[in-house]
């Protein structure tokens, strides 16, 4: 049994030579850069939907399972979200979801994203214990949890398929020699 490489279907020259022309254009550093850029612009993007929608399911649509009569201050909720965002982006970063060694991994990113937004979730609420002049709705921040995930996610995934789709092109790609014998 012999394994055979199809070095006729896929030439190698012609693809070192598209990555040497794709990283003159953009060093590899740069791209690597503009792409955790990009991430970070996204997840700011996505963690500010999940709360901004949390917030209208939970204040301002009329779902009969909230309390209606509940008190809302829209500054008081602008201001919290500001710092729970922040918040958000602080333990992504310190949980390595801008790291180009955890970055373009499929499920373990996704995976990263959920414990980051269940840290940042369990951080708010460990927050409302300590300080208990700190009202939250209980119902805003499950939904901002599940909504940031799902939000951050998504927009990972498809700044993930904008790279392979511009892999065709010879970026972010790594000329490699492999040597070996393959009999």
């Amino acid at each position: 049994m012999s394994i055979r490489t199809n070095i006729d279907k896929f030439n190698i020259i012609a693809m070192g030579k598209m990555i040497g022309r794709a990283n003159s254009v953009i060093p590899r550093q740069l791209q690597w850069l503009l792409y955790r850029f990009s991430l970070l612009v996204v997840d700011i993007i996505m963690i500010g939907l999940a709360f901004r929608l949390a917030y209208f399911f939970r204040f301002e649509a009329p779902f009969s399972f909230f309390d209606p009569t509940a008190a809302i201050d829209p500054i008081y909720y602008r201001s919290l979200v500001l710092l729970a965002s922040t918040l958000w982006i602080v333990i992504f970063a310190f949980n390595g979801l801008y790291n180009q060694q955890n970055l373009l991994g499929g499920t373990r990113e996704y995976s990263m994203i959920f414990r980051s937004s269940t840290e940042g979730f369990l951080m708010i609420v460990i927050l409302g214990f300590l300080k208990p002049d700190l009202l939250i709705a209980r119902g805003w921040l499950l939904m901002t949890w599940g909504f940031t995930f799902v939000f951050a996610a998504f927009g990972r995934f498809v700044l993930r398929r904008l790279v392979y789709m511009s892999r065709r092109y010879g970026f972010f790609l790594t000329p490699a020699v492999i040597v070996g014998a393959n009999q």
